[in-house]
C-alpha cells in the first residue's frame, strides 16, 4: 500500500477512529530518527538558503 492509499483509506474513517490511528502511528516514530531528519532538512533548506 502507498502512503497515498494509506492516507486516503485513513481519512475514510470516523473521526475517533483517525485519532486511534494517528496516536499508534506517532508512538512507531523514533524520536531522535525524526528530529535528526526534521533537522537535516532544515539545514538542507534554510541555512543554504540563507
Amino acid at each position: 500500500m502507498s502512503e497515498s492509499e494509506a492516507l486516503e483509506a485513513g481519512m475514510s474513517l470516523p473521526a475517533d477512529a483517525r485519532r486511534r490511528l494517528a496516536i499508534r502511528l506517532l508512538e512507531t516514530v523514533d524520536p531522535d530518527e525524526a528530529f535528526g531528519g526534521a533537522a537535516e532538512a532544515w539545514l538542507r533548506t534554510e541555512v543554504v538558503a540563507a
